[in-house]
């Protein structure tokens, strides 16, 4: 009788243990769960822009910096670009075209040589010769290109 009690003991025992291990994977499937949708969502998003989420959601943007922790006026911008299309660092921009997409934080700016982080990174040229930028930093560049490009045209006769 006593090897009967003991028996029906250890079972309890073992039925209590597998039920407080399925509340615990049942925890954390939820938890895989919401991530599983969470990235879904992130995936359509990238898939099809209209579903994107814009505005003051899409994380913070690090425009280009001057070195003393404040950001570079549209104006020093300018001048950078200037003393670089000169000079042969940069070269003269055939037209606006580029690819763009989110910045990785792997790549540096051509432009005002800081790492792109945050917002959108410009890819200029071929696939295995590109460079790339700041969106802001590209705005500036095709400008100061097409400035360029009309002088050149203006002083041939």
């Amino acid at each position: 009788m006593l090897a009967l009690v003991s028996g029906l003991s250890a079972v309890h025992e073992e039925m209590i243990r597998l039920m407080v291990e399925s509340e615990a994977l049942c925890v954390e499937s939820r938890k895989l769960l919401a991530t599983s949708h969470n990235l879904i969502a992130q995936s359509r998003r990238l898939l099809n822009p209209a579903w994107e989420v814009s505005g003051a959601s899409d994380g913070e943007v690090h425009p280009p910096t001057n070195g003393n922790g404040g950001y570079l006026p549209p104006y020093e911008l300018g001048c950078l670009v200037r003393d670089k299309l000169k000079s042969g660092k940069l070269l003269i921009l055939p037209n606006a075209k580029c690819w763009a997409g989110p910045a990785t934080g792997r790549v540096t700016c051509a432009v005002c040589d800081e790492i792109i982080f945050g917002g959108v990174e410009c890819e200029v040229g071929e696939p295995h010769s590109a460079v790339f930028s700041h969106l802001i930093c590209h705005s500036v560049w095709c400008q100061e290109s097409r400035n360029l490009r009309e002088q050149d045209s203006t002083a041939t006769p």
